[in-house]
């Protein structure tokens, strides 16, 4: 919905096609994985263990930081999360 009200859309990398199934999941798998992993999290805290908790949040910290910056310092603007997946957000 984002992309859409900013009129963007997300294709690939080298020819700028219609990204697939496969590659949008690809392109969203870190923030898959790390809202899977969050819920592990707020059961360690639960059990007592704040090691563990703090391990993953600071990883998840990590990561935002790292996709943004990656994101800042790209020449084309393209966010960790693109460059796995080998997408890039174009304007419509």
């Amino acid at each position: 919905p984002g992309k859409s009200l900013m009129r963007c859309r997300v294709v690939t990398s080298i020819r700028e096609d219609k990204i697939s199934f496969r590659v949008a999941i690809a392109r969203e798998s870190p923030w898959i994985a790390l809202g899977i992993v969050g819920v592990f999290e707020e059961n360690w805290a639960r059990l007592q263990m704040p090691s563990v908790a703090e391990i993953i949040s600071y990883a998840t910290s990590v990561w935002i930081v790292a996709d943004m910056l990656v994101a800042v310092f790209h020449p084309k603007r393209r966010a960790l999360h693109d460059l796995i997946a080998g997408t890039v957000t174009v304007k419509e």
